[in-house]
């Protein structure tokens, strides 16, 4: 049985400034397509760049990074404004697609309209590898590195090996900032490491970016693995770096050639 510490009063902290008690910046941060605002999120406010790139695309607005022609940021009353700069067209069926009901979050996409806008743009994987054991240590030291108190990290191993780090307080905004900066780099990575539950819209997002396998430190739901499953992308449940458990396979090349 689990010990318990046993409080004898309270550690008064109601006069202390928020900035001093170490808990994660978090604004509010309105993601705009041209002249139109698309979806408010809440968000940590660093590497929004990468961040409206990675939503951009793991939600189907764009298709690829050359489709936006720039970013620019601005300050609002209360939060913080990203505009991206598109062909008018692009910004049009994606305002289209958000006035159907497409109610995208940090939360992710409970709110659709529509079931099957909840499984866009999933598809089959390519053939891929499992990483080494030797990647896994290097993820979870990564992850021992880049962790924050209340932050969520979403961690990724490029083909080259270089580790792409996305920090958020929201779990969702972690990985479109890892998927972000693939994007930007021109080099997306094959693996990613999540430090939170996983859902199917991170299953989702890893997918439509080309990421062949995903780990996270607690057990995905049964959504999540059965869809991994079906498009054949490696799900791993580490179990808080304890153990790696594999849940879903993706085809390995060999495979390929068995009857």
């Amino acid at each position: 049985m689990t010990s318990r510490t046993e409080f004898t009063d309270y550690e008064w902290a109601t006069d202390m400034p928020a900035t001093d008690l170490k808990g994660p910046e978090e604004q509010a941060i309105t993601l705009a397509l041209n002249d139109m605002a698309f979806a408010s999120v809440l968000a940590t406010p660093v590497d929004l760049e990468a961040w409206a790139v990675g939503f951009a695309f793991s939600e189907g607005l764009i298709s690829r990074i050359s489709q936006i022609e720039r970013v620019d940021q601005s300050p609002l009353r209360h939060g913080l404004r990203v505009q991206l700069t598109m062909a008018p067209h692009l910004a049009e069926q994606a305002m289209e697609r958000r006035r159907v009901g497409a109610s995208t979050s940090s939360c992710g996409r409970c709110g659709s309209a529509d079931e099957g806008l909840m499984f866009e743009g999933l598809r089959q994987l390519p053939p891929s590898e499992l990483p080494s054991m030797a990647d896994w240590h290097r993820l979870f030291e990564a992850l021992d590195q880049a962790s924050r108190p209340g932050l969520h990290v979403a961690l990724g191993l490029d083909p080259g090996g270089s580790i792409v780090t996305g920090v958020d307080i929201g779990r969702h905004n972690a990985l479109d900032k890892l998927i972000g900066k693939g994007l930007q780099a021109g080099v997306m990575p094959a693996a990613g490491l999540v430090s939170s539950r996983c859902s199917l819209e991170l299953i989702q997002k890893s997918v439509r970016a080309g990421m062949t396998t995903l780990g996270t430190l607690s057990h995905p739901s049964t959504l999540a693995v059965d869809t991994a499953r079906l498009c054949g992308l490696n799900l791993v449940c580490c179990h808080r770096g304890q153990r790696l458990q594999l849940l879903s396979r993706g085809r390995t090349p060999s495979s390929l050639f068995r009857r």
